[in-house]
């Protein structure tokens, strides 16, 4: 997404729903970056980086999505 940036900045301020999915993919970098600096990771911890991962590529696809519709538009 960070070649993309300076088109997805403007589309932000335009578009409500880009910028909440882009405020919601960015919580969930900060929750994997919480995580993945940790020495050991409980099963249950294993479990929720898979979970933040895979939502977090969701997110990604939507906003790629969004990003695509925008230039065909």
């Amino acid at each position: 997404m960070e070649q993309h940036s300076q088109e997805l900045e403007t589309l932000r301020k335009t578009d409500p729903e880009v910028d909440s999915l882009l405020r919601e993919h960015r919580t969930l970098d900060h929750q994997v970056g919480n995580l993945t600096g940790k020495s050991y990771l409980t099963s249950d911890e294993d479990l929720e980086l898979h979970r933040l991962k895979k939502e977090k590529l969701k997110l990604k696809d939507l906003i790629e999505s969004a990003l695509q519709q925008a230039k065909s538009a």
